[in-house]
C-alpha cells in the first residue's frame, strides 16, 4: 500500500491532548495534513489500524477511507461504522445495523467481501491472539472462528441494548468479555465461557455513572508492552440531549474496574470509533457525527498511585473525591497521577456523623472536616462514622409536587417521615408538578430561597407545603388577508391553519412565529400585545387572549426584509431523524424551534454562521422508520439577543431513508 494516498484524509484534523493533565503531545506529522480531495468531514464513526495506517469509516457516504484509497461505493459497505483489523490484516466492517463483512487483506480494493453476521449487529471485536470475531447484538454476542463459523452465543438474557464489544487479553482477565449495556448504563463483563462475572456502572466518574452508551465504543490495552496493559476504555456521550454538539469522554479504567482518569473537550461525540495504537501505545478517537469530523490523539496513560478508601464505625455514609475515582459506597479504590492531589470529601448519611480520619502513606488529617493527600506514594484513607440519637422529621403536602430532602432521605409524597441525625440540618426543596406552582411552606426555621425550607433537627419536627394548580389560558389565533401562511407556537400547542387555539399556564410567555406562504408576505399582528410587521411576537398570558395574523397576497414587503436582514436561514440538510440547519445572523439571539412531529427546541446561537439540529419526536420517528420517507414544516423563531426586531420563518423537511439500510442511532 503506498501512504501518500492517505493525504486524501485531510479534512478530518489531527488533535494533540493527552489523558489525566500529562502535557500535550507534540502533532503527529501526519498524511492527514495534505488534503487533495474533499473526504469524509461527517459521520466517520469507526477507525481501525494505527497512527501510520489508520482506516476511517463514513456511514454517510458509504465508504471505507484507508492508506491506499477507499472501497468503491458498489461494494458492499452501506453505512459502515465499527471496524476492526485482525493479526493477518483482514478487515471486518460493522455496516451499521445491518451486518458484518470480512475483507481479506489481499481484497480490500474494491472487494466485494464475504458476509460473515446479517442478525442486526451493533458492535465487533477481533481477539488477535486467536483470530475469533465477537459481534454483538443488542441482547446477545456471536462468536465466531477465523472462517465464519459460529461457536457460541454469550450474554443471552443478560443483555438488553448491547452497543460495542471487547474482548481481553490481560493475563488475569484473558479472554473476559466487556460489553456496554445501554439500557442498564452499564459495562457487562461475561467470562470467558460465556457467564456473567461482574458489572461497571461507572459511578466514580465525574458524571457519577455512564451517560450514554448507545452507538458507543469500547477497547482494551491487550499490548504488555503499554502503560496501560489491560485498561478498559469507554467512550461516553456525556452531552447527550443537553446539546446540538454533544459532548464525549473517554473513561479509563485499570484492569480491576477502578476508575483512571477521563478525558474531556471533544463534540459530536455519538457515533464515534475508538482503538489504541500497538506500537506507540496513544489512543484515537474519531468524533463528529455532522459537520467537522475529526481524528484526536491521546497520549499514553501516565504513572499511577493507588488510594484505597475504607468506612470504619457504626454510622453510614459516603466518601467522595476531587478530581473524581473515589466513590466509596461502591468504587472504594482509584487510580491517579503520581504526585496529584486528591481531596476526599465524608458524606454522612441522614442517620449519621463524621468523626474523622485516618491516614497511612500521606500526611495525616486532623479535623472532621475534607481530607486532602499528595499521591506520592499509594494511600490508604480510614473514615469513621457514627450514629448518633435519631429525630424524626415530617412532610405534609397539599396539590400536586414533590418535596425532597438533603440529606437524601425523604422523597414526598411517596416517603414523607423520616429519622435524622439528632443537631442535623435538614433542607427541603419543593418540586410543583406539572402546572402546578408553591404557595407557601410552614414549620421552617428559615427560607434561603422560596423552594428551599431549612431546619435543624434538636427535636422530632414538621414541616407543610402547600402547591396549587396554575390556571390555564386560552390563546386563540385567527388568519385573514388574501395571502396564505403558518403560525406556530412555542411552546408547542399552536400551529395554524389546522390547530389554531391553544391553552397554556397563566403568565408563561407564548411566542408565535408567521411564515407566508411562496407568493405572499406577512401584513402584521394584532392583539394580546402583537402590534406590527414584526413576524415573531410573544404574549403573556394573564387572560382569555386573542390575536390575528395577516397575510397578503403580494411578495414579501420592505418589514420583512428589514427582519430577514438580522437572521436568515442558509441551508437545511436531513440526516437520520434529524434535520442540520446553517442559519446566519447579525448578532448572538435565541432561535425557538417548533412543529408538528419535532421535539421543540430552544438553541443560543452566537453572531455570524451557526449549525443547529432539530430532532424529531417518537411518534414522527417511528412514522419514518415504517414508510421510509416523512415530510414535515419546522417553524423557526429568532429573538436577537440585543432587543432588535425578532425574526420568524419556516423550513420545509424532508426525511428519507433508503430501504434496506438501517437509520443510524436506532432507539
Amino acid at each position: 500500500m503506498r501512504l501518500s494516498r492517505f493525504a486524501l484524509l485531510a479534512p478530518l484534523l489531527l488533535a494533540a491532548l493527552a489523558f489525566n493533565s500529562v502535557p500535550a503531545l507534540a502533532a503527529v506529522n501526519h498524511p492527514f495534513n495534505n488534503a487533495s480531495e474533499t473526504l469524509p468531514n461527517e459521520d466517520a464513526c469507526g477507525l481501525a489500524g494505527s497512527g501510520a495506517s489508520l482506516y476511517v469509516s463514513s456511514y454517510d457516504q458509504d465508504k471505507i477511507y484507508m492508506p491506499s484509497g477507499s472501497l468503491a461505493p458498489e461494494s458492499t459497505v452501506s453505512g459502515p461504522c465499527k471496524l476492526e483489523l485482525d493479526a493477518t490484516g483482514d478487515l471486518y466492517v460493522n455496516n451499521w445495523h445491518a451486518n458484518v463483512v470480512k475483507y481479506n487483506s489481499s481484497e480490500l480494493l474494491p472487494g466485494q467481501g464475504t458476509v460473515i453476521d446479517s442478525a442486526h449487529p451493533t458492535g465487533l471485536a477481533v481477539q488477535q491472539s486467536s483470530g475469533d470475531l465477537y459481534v454483538a447484538h443488542r441482547t446477545y454476542i456471536s462468536k465466531y472462528d477465523t472462517t465464519g463459523t459460529l461457536l457460541e452465543t454469550i450474554g443471552s438474557g443478560g443483555l438488553k441494548e448491547a452497543y460495542g464489544v471487547a474482548v481481553s487479553e490481560y493475563p488475569a482477565t484473558a479472554g473476559d468479555i466487556y460489553v456496554p449495556d445501554a439500557a442498564t448504563h452499564s459495562i457487562k463483563v461475561f467470562g470467558p465461557t460465556g457467564n456473567p462475572i461482574s458489572e461497571m456502572n461507572g459511578e466514580a466518574t465525574p458524571q457519577g455513572g455512564f451517560t450514554y452508551l448507545r452507538d458507543g465504543e469500547i477497547v482494551i490495552d491487550n499490548n504488555p508492552l503499554s502503560p496501560s496493559f489491560g485498561h478498559i476504555f469507554v467512550l461516553d456521550a456525556i452531552g447527550h440531549g443537553e446539546s446540538v454538539h454533544p459532548e464525549g469522554a473517554i473513561d479509563e479504567f485499570n484492569a480491576e474496574g477502578d476508575y483512571r482518569g477521563q478525558v474531556t473537550g471533544f463534540v459530536d461525540a455519538e457515533p464515534s470509533g475508538l482503538i489504541l495504537d500497538g506500537t506507540t501505545h496513544n489512543l484515537y478517537l474519531t468524533s463528529g457525527n455532522s459537520e467537522g469530523s475529526q481524528v484526536f490523539e491521546y497520549g499514553p496513560t501516565a504513572p499511577a498511585k493507588t488510594l484505597k478508601a475504607v468506612k470504619e464505625g457504626g454510622g453510614g455514609g459516603t466518601l467522595v473525591s476531587a478530581p473524581a475515582g473515589i466513590a466509596c459506597g461502591g468504587a472504594c479504590t482509584a487510580e491517579f497521577n503520581e504526585n496529584q492531589t486528591v481531596t476526599v470529601f465524608p458524606l454522612s448519611n441522614a442517620h449519621s456523623n463524621f468523626s474523622g480520619w485516618s491516614v497511612t502513606g500521606a500526611e495525616p488529617c486532623p479535623g472532621t472536616g475534607s481530607c486532602t493527600v499528595q499521591m506520592a506514594n499509594d494511600v490508604e484513607i480510614k473514615a469513621s462514622f457514627t450514629e448518633p440519637p435519631q429525630q424524626t422529621l415530617t412532610v405534609t403536602s397539599s396539590g400536586e409536587g414533590n418535596v425532597v430532602s438533603s440529606p437524601a432521605a425523604i422523597s414526598c409524597p411517596v416517603n414523607c417521615s423520616e429519622h435524622f441525625a439528632q443537631g442535623r440540618l435538614v433542607t427541603l426543596t419543593a418540586l410543583p408538578g406539572a402546572h402546578q406552582k408553591l404557595i407557601g411552606w410552614s414549620g421552617c426555621e428559615s427560607l434561603p430561597s422560596p423552594s428551599e425550607c431549612k431546619v435543624t433537627m434538636a427535636e422530632a419536627k414538621t414541616v407543610s407545603v402547600t402547591f396549587a394548580p396554575i390556571p390555564q389560558i386560552s390563546l386563540d389565533l385567527s388568519l385573514s388577508g388574501t395571502g396564505q401562511g403558518t403560525v406556530t407556537s412555542f411552546p408547542s400547542g399552536i400551529s395554524c391553519p389546522g390547530n389554531c387555539s391553544g391553552s397554556f399556564d397563566e403568565g408563561s410567555i407564548v411566542y408565535l412565529m408567521a411564515a407566508p406562504s411562496p407568493g405572499s408576505g406577512f401584513g402584521g399582528f394584532s392583539g394580546g400585545g402583537c402590534e406590527g410587521t414584526a413576524p415573531l411576537c410573544a404574549v403573556t398570558l394573564s387572560s382569555a387572549t386573542e390575536v390575528r395574523a395577516q397575510f397578503n397576497g403580494t411578495a414579501a414587503g420592505p418589514a420583512q426584509a428589514a427582519a430577514r436582514s438580522s437572521f436568515s436561514l442558509v441551508a437545511v440538510r436531513t440526516a437520520g431523524t434529524r434535520a442540520l440547519l446553517t442559519v446566519r445572523a447579525s448578532e448572538a439571539g435565541t432561535l425557538l424551534l417548533s412543529g408538528p412531529g419535532l421535539r421543540p427546541a430552544k438553541r443560543e446561537v452566537s453572531a455570524g454562521t451557526s449549525r443547529v439540529r432539530v430532532g424529531l419526536d417518537r411518534r414522527a420517528s417511528s412514522a419514518l422508520f415504517a414508510h421510509h420517507r416523512l415530510r414535515l414544516r419546522l417553524a423557526i423563531g429568532f429573538l436577537p439577543a440585543g432587543g432588535g426586531p425578532p425574526a420568524a420563518t419556516t423550513a420545509a423537511l424532508r426525511f428519507r431513508f433508503p430501504a434496506g439500510k438501517a437509520p443510524r442511532r436506532q432507539h
